[in-house]
């Protein structure tokens, strides 16, 4: 590629040919979690809307469904206190809790796959494919208009196209806003640089309605807006007058989208998954400087979310180590910075291109998008500057580890993996298929207890999921607590349970997680579902003894803390709900399967171990207070 030259026709030729080749193969897809969400928040659903969902009205408009796609909860919409009360949000959610981004033109391209296949993931991933080939023509008229060399251009988007964390993006369907707002984000900047160097009066208009639509496909598109701000103070450097007037159009837009989106009630506020720098601008700079080195070794290295499965304290040092490599990596390509005014305002634009990012908190696959539409750019330039200045066994064999990892082993995976050569299979969990012939027998009457759910976040889209998937749904859904961490149930008469930690509740997104021992592993996935409890509460929530909250056909009393921990809590169900009638589910850490269990019995204790446990004791000790049972009872829970 180093003496390749190409015209602009060949080498959009190579990137498109490239990016179907890599994702065109797709294997049978599936639908998960927002996915069903955003199909009943766009469609509606009857049954649903007749369990207390107002937002999943079957009546409503084209363009109210569209408005509230990503709608999840918000205490002024109510369904904040809907969801608690059908049990879907657990009863330790904030009560100011709330998650509802404004993406009405991804919304819109979901609108019409369910308007023409609405029951087949294979039809909607083909649709996600038609915006991974737009993101890489503008992508590449991008990098196009930047690089003195085709080659340059055509291999910068190649490793934008087939980076690893993008084989997530496309399997997520919900996931395709990343690839929309990624187009309109390098079309609204190479308009921009147009405007800029040609003076084309329509050039600024189109950049400024591309900008629009990818403020309104993703809230990660306001990074575009450092891009411009990078090229008008380094590129163009004609003064502060210059960039204020270069600047203003794009900043008189951000502010009015923002305006809009905060009158509208849309954002994220009271939970740490998401932060709002509108609402809470100082957590939003606690997170920018956490993770803003992770973010850039994620791109360097490829290793997206791994970080996430890290106990706390190696996090701290990962993330030291990833500052190190980052300045490293800034030293190596120094010389390359002082000669070229582009590669600076690339640079810097991808470290602008950060800060919104930190407003997700995990270092995950979506949030690196527009950091990586300047960091592949340099890299490259970087690369071809290598091969061009060097000719040593050292130099080469870098250029080949720098390509190997960024572009012939993502595409070789691509490949294997959208093709189905190397099959992946979905396990069920069992989660579904263990009620579903109750759930059906009792028309849906049943409500379900989930004792010690691993992900409760996931629960969340139980509702939207069973009816889609199953045509049924539980009456309402009860989370007793959440299953990272062993605890003790015991049932104190008919209508009240006891729940009892020794090592305290993991309620918070930020509490320590150990086994009964008190010791933590370095790396457990079990870190990455307790992160996702941030959903749905406060990294900071406080809980104190006396402290009530209901949910589902719950109420629950805190009765002991220690260390700011929840130790023990006292459940009472309502007086009209049927214990004894209820579906009681309890997951098995050992199999990673759901099973039915009885209804324990008044007195009895039962242990739920967690998956720090499973190694030292059963996943389920019955009867902790009368041996002679807990044989019978076991015989019992595996039968069913």
């Amino acid at each position: 590629m180093r003496r390749l030259t190409l015209s602009y026709r060949a080498g959009l030729a190579v990137v498109l040919l490239v990016a179907l080749i890599t994702h065109l193969p797709f294997s049978s897809g599936v639908f998960s979690t927002d996915d069903y969400m955003i199909r009943s928040m766009v469609t509606g659903d009857a049954a649903l809307y007749e369990k207390g969902f107002s937002k999943v009205d079957p009546d409503k408009s084209v363009w109210q469904g569209v408005m509230d796609a990503f709608h999840f909860y918000s205490p002024a919409a109510g369904t904040l206190h809907e969801y608690k009360q059908y049990g879907n949000l657990p009863w330790w959610s904030g009560d100011e809790a709330q998650m509802n981004p404004w993406r009405p033109v991804s919304a819109l391209t979901h609108w019409v796959d369910y308007q023409i296949a609405p029951e087949s993931a294979q039809f909607q991933i083909f649709h996600t494919l038609l915006y991974v080939l737009l993101f890489a023509y503008c992508g590449y008229r991008l990098f196009w208009r930047l690089s003195n060399q085709s080659s340059i251009a055509v291999l910068a988007t190649l490793m934008l196209v087939v980076d690893f964390s993008h084989l997530m993006n496309f399997n997520w369907i919900s996931a395709r806003n990343v690839f929309v707002a990624g187009a309109l984000g390098c079309a609204t900047l190479e308009q921009f640089i147009v405007w800029r160097t040609q003076h084309r009066p329509m050039a600024l208009p189109a950049s400024l309605v591309l900008f629009a639509l990818g403020l309104l496909s993703a809230e990660s598109s306001v990074a575009v807006g450092g891009y411009v701000l990078a090229y008008l103070v380094i590129v163009e450097r004609n003064g502060v007058r210059s960039v204020v007037t270069g600047m203003l159009p794009y900043a008189a837009l951000v502010l009015l989208w923002r305006g809009v989106y905060s009158s509208l009630d849309y954002g994220a506020s009271g939970i740490s998954l998401y932060i709002d720098p509108g609402r809470t601008p100082f957590d939003f700079l606690v997170s920018l400087l956490q993770t803003l080195p992770l973010r850039y070794a994620s791109v360097i290295l490829t290793l997206d979310s791994a970080v996430a499965t890290l106990s706390p304290l190696l996090q701290v040092w990962v993330s030291l180590g990833s500052l190190v490599l980052v300045l490293c990596c800034l030293v190596a390509i120094l010389p390359l910075c002082r000669c070229s005014p582009k590669v600076r305002f690339m640079l810097l634009g991808s470290v602008l291109a950060a800060v919104p990012a930190a407003a997700l908190t995990t270092v995950g696959p979506r949030s690196g998008l527009f950091i990586a539409v300047g960091f592949f750019w340099v890299l490259a330039v970087w690369v071809f500057q290598l091969l061009r200045g060097y000719s040593s066994v050292f130099v080469k064999s870098l250029a080949a580890l720098v390509l190997g990892l960024h572009l012939f082993v993502p595409m070789v995976v691509d490949v294997l993996y959208t093709s189905g050569l190397v099959p992946v299979v979905y396990v069920d969990d069992q989660h579904f298929d263990s009620v579903a012939g109750r759930l059906r027998e009792s028309q849906g009457e049943k409500s379900l207890v989930v004792v010690n759910p691993p992900t409760p976040n996931t629960l969340f889209y139980l509702p939207f999921e069973w009816q889609l998937e199953g045509g049924v749904s539980p009456a309402a859904l009860n989370m007793l607590a959440p299953g990272f961490i062993t605890f003790d149930l015991k049932r104190v008469s008919a209508q009240e349970f006891e729940i009892t930690s020794p090592g305290g509740l993991p309620i918070t997104a930020k509490q320590a997680l150990a086994d009964l021992k008190g010791k933590q592993p370095a790396m457990s996935l079990v870190y990455t579902s307790q992160t996702l409890q941030g959903l749905f509460v406060a990294p900071d929530a406080h809980f104190r003894p006396g402290q009530t909250f209901s949910a589902g056909n719950m109420n629950v009393e805190i009765s002991a803390v220690d260390g700011g921990r929840v130790v023990a809590i006292k459940i009472r169900f309502d007086n009209d709900a049927a214990v004894e009638q209820m579906i009681w589910q309890r997951y098995d850490w050992g199999t990673r399967e759901y099973r039915v269990m009885p209804v324990p019995a008044v007195g009895q204790t039962l242990r739920f171990s967690g998956p720090l446990d499973i190694d030292a004791s059963d996943p389920l000790q019955l009867c902790l207070d009368c041996e002679e049972k807990t044989g019978d009872v076991i015989d019992r829970v595996d039968h069913n």
